[in-house]
């Protein structure tokens, strides 16, 4: 029993959101149907005994008409037989004349010839406050009561004095009395009552069907577009919370897909601020690495090019050896020169920040680079877009990063090729982007995700492979993005992404890593 309350609690946890909406629209449902059912059903019956209570008045009227001359002639037998015949009726449970002082003088049930009082229901609307002598006329023609115990309507008629009764030759009654009596009627309406009831049952079935169904087909929505859509968001989180960024939520309709949408943007948002991260621990930690290694290589370095210059200059020409001190005098330059672009890499600059115009520098780096011999056959076209907004950069740190993605696009084209560099601003973003799309042979998926790693390059031993990733850091310190899209075959696309009048927050304050 102690434990009853947790177990009921954590069912409740287990409920999902899709059931207890579904559960929620099913009790609406069948209310409101059932309400609605029960109302319509007592409005109906009402129609329907009105409809009755106006047809068995009407009857009533015609009995007295058909009676009427056998009254005016006092023709008693013929009266209390006529009201036989008419009791007869399968729906006329009995027939009676009521005179105006209560006394029945004719009746189809034999032992129902006792006095009805004055302030009964038949008798008080003409015998107003119990009076004896009845209102010489009634503000309603008939009136009626309902017996709902034995599911009878009493309806009776007023019969009046008319001048053809009290001047009859049987004088019954005077000329001063207005009120004769009345013509009273008990007519069964179980039939229609029955009818009304199975029609009810067969309605209020039929509307908890439709209201079950009705959820069923709810239930089923609900399932496809709450229960689903919420399920893969709590997986998404789910997934999130342990590490797994990346993973991309269906995005569906309405409300949940925008939800959808968004977290989906806030995954790539945060999988990007992870790789910026990790690219900038790993930039720092190999540029320090960097700097002490080059500064421990380049001391015996030296003594090692000194002596290979004495070998090369003092041995005759000769001597045997001569080739090799030149080859020793080469190699060792060459080692020099990778030292000194490992203290450019680890070197740190502080960025000159002004507003400038991305399209100058533009122009001004194509204009350098399409001179060089590497460009020979390379077409380079622009698209650059008018007016332009101001960014807060370095020019020199950006006509870095330009030079170094357009000298790789040339290298990837040996034989020729085109360039397209084009500019844009977008302004819901506020942001300048900058594409330089070739027509190489493109990069592979695998190396696509490494191509801003430092020192990764696939031209073998003629490169270090620290160009795009000095060039992401500079973006990266600038506020901005560097992204690269490819597909084999088809060529590469590096976007620049600056934001427009803003100053980075990473400002001038901060140094950044630059390279040769």
């Amino acid at each position: 029993m102690g434990n009853r309350p947790v177990r009921l609690l954590y069912a409740k946890k287990r409920v999902g959101i899709g059931v207890r909406l579904a559960i929620m629209m099913a009790a609406l449902l069948v209310l409101s149907t059932g309400l609605f059912a029960f109302l319509s059903l007592m409005s109906q019956k009402r129609e329907a005994i009105m409809m009755f209570v106006s047809s068995s008045l009407n009857m009533c009227r015609s009995f007295e008409r058909i009676l009427r001359i056998s009254m005016l002639e006092n023709r008693r037998d013929e009266i209390q037989s006529a009201i036989q015949q008419i009791a007869m009726e399968d729906v006329i449970h009995s027939a009676s004349l009521v005179t105006h002082l209560g006394k029945p003088v004719y009746s189809s049930e034999r032992d129902a010839y006792e006095t009805v009082p004055l302030d009964d229901a038949r008798c008080s609307g003409c015998h107003a406050s119990g009076e004896t002598n009845p209102l010489k006329r009634l503000p309603e023609v008939a009136d009626f009561l309902l017996l709902e115990d034995a599911k009878l309507a009493r309806v009776w008629l007023p019969i009046y004095n008319a001048p053809e009764c009290y001047s009859s030759a049987c004088h019954a009654h005077s000329a001063k009395e207005s009120v004769l009596g009345i013509m009273q009627l008990d007519v069964s309406y179980a039939d229609i009552d029955k009818a009304l009831s199975g029609s009810h049952a067969r309605l209020m079935t039929y509307s908890i069907l439709m209201a079950l169904a009705t959820s069923l087909i709810v239930l089923g929505l609900i399932r496809r577009w709450v229960t689903k859509p919420v399920k893969d968001l709590l997986d998404g989180t789910r997934r999130v919370a342990e590490g797994e960024l990346g993973h991309v939520i269906p995005v569906g309709e309405a409300e949940l897909g925008a939800l959808s949408r968004a977290f989906n943007k806030m995954q790539e948002r945060l999988l990007s601020s992870q790789r910026q991260l990790i690219m900038i621990e790993k930039l720092a930690s190999i540029g320090k690495l960097s700097a002490s290694v080059a500064h421990e290589i380049n001391n015996p370095l030296t003594g090692i090019l000194t002596f290979a210059e004495d070998l090369v200059d003092t041995a005759p020409a000769d001597d045997p050896h001569l080739r090799d001190y030149k080859v020793i005098h080469r190699e060792a330059i060459r080692c020099r020169q990778i030292v000194r672009q490992l203290l450019d890499f680890s070197r740190q600059d502080k960025p000159n920040l002004r507003p400038v115009d991305i399209n100058d520098i533009l122009t001004h780096t194509i204009g350098f680079v399409s001179k060089q011999a590497i460009f020979r056959n390379i077409s380079v076209e622009t698209n650059l877009g008018d007016s332009m907004p101001p960014v807060i950069a370095d020019p020199a740190q950006l006509e870095q990063v330009v030079l170094d993605i357009l000298v790789n696009a040339a290298e990837a084209m040996p034989k020729g090729g085109r360039v397209f560099v084009t500019s844009c601003a977008n302004s819901s973003t506020r942001e300048v982007e900058v594409a330089i799309n070739d027509t190489g042979p493109g990069i592979t998926k695998d190396n696509l995700q490494r191509v801003f790693e430092p020192f990764f390059s696939t031209k073998g031993g003629k490169s270090m492979g620290i160009g795009l990733a000095v060039s992401w850091n500079i973006v990266n310190q600038h506020g901005g993005r560097l992204e690269a899209d490819s597909k084999p075959g088809e060529g590469a696309t590096f976007r620049i992404v600056l934001p427009w009048g803003k100053t980075p927050s990473r400002s001038a304050e901060t140094p950044v890593q630059t390279g040769g």
